[in-house]
C-alpha cells in the first residue's frame, strides 16, 4: 500500500491531476487535490480552510490546542511547528506498513520555500532560513521510526531517500 503526503511546494504542482489515495496534505493542499485527510497546525490555517467549506469525505486535523476544536476537526499530536511534518507522523500513525511517498516538501528538501498557495491571513510568505531548518529538522527527527518513506525530488539528500517524479510515477501507475 502506498499512502500519498502532499506538501504545498512548487513541485506538487505536477501531481494535482492525479487521484491519490490514500492521501493527506497539508493545509491549502485541499484547494487542489481530493484528501483523505488534511492537516492544519496553525490556526489561522485551520479557520481559513474551514471558510473554505469541509468536504464529508476528508478528515480533518489540527494542533492539539487549549483553544477550542473547530467543529469538523480532530486534534493530533503535532511532530514540529508545521503541517509537513506532522502530516507524515499521522500517515505513519494511520498506516504503518504502507510506503509514505512525499511531494511538495521542497522547503524541506532545498533551500526553496516557496509556496504555491497564498494565505490571506499570513503578510510574509516567505519563510526564514532559521524557520526552514526547523521545518526539516522536525521531519529528519521522524525518520528513524519510519522505514519506509521516500522523497519526491530533483535533489540528492544525505539524509533521506529521494526518488524522482518519473520514479513517484511509476510507483503510482503499478499502485493503480
Amino acid at each position: 500500500m502506498i499512502v500519498w503526503v502532499i506538501g504545498n511546494g512548487p513541485s506538487s504542482v505536477a501531481w494535482r491531476d492525479r487521484d491519490l489515495h490514500p492521501s493527506i496534505g497539508c493545509n491549502y493542499a485541499i484547494k487542489d487535490f481530493d484528501l483523505d485527510h488534511l492537516v492544519c497546525v496553525d490556526r489561522m490555517a485551520v479557520n481559513a480552510v474551514t471558510k473554505l467549506g469541509l468536504n464529508p469525505n476528508t478528515t480533518y486535523w489540527c494542533k492539539q490546542s487549549l483553544l477550542q476544536t473547530p467543529a469538523g476537526w480532530k486534534e493530533c499530536e503535532t511532530a514540529g511547528i508545521d503541517s509537513g511534518s506532522t502530516a507524515i507522523k499521522l500517515a505513519h500513525k494511520l498506516y504503518p506498513d504502507a510506503m509514505i511517498v512525499v511531494i511538495g516538501f521542497d522547503g524541506v528538501m532545498m533551500n526553496n520555500n516557496t509556496n504555491v498557495y497564498d494565505y490571506h491571513f499570513r503578510k510574509n510568505t516567505g519563510t526564514t532560513q532559521k524557520i526552514r531548518q526547523k521545518h526539516r529538522q522536525a521531519v529528519l527527527d521522524l525518520l528513524p521510526s519510519i522505514k519506509n518513506i521516500r522523497f519526491v525530488g530533483n535533489t540528492l539528500d544525505s539524509h533521506m531517500e529521494v526518488i524522482s517524479n518519473d520514479q513517484a510515477f511509476a510507483i503510482f501507475k503499478a499502485a493503480n
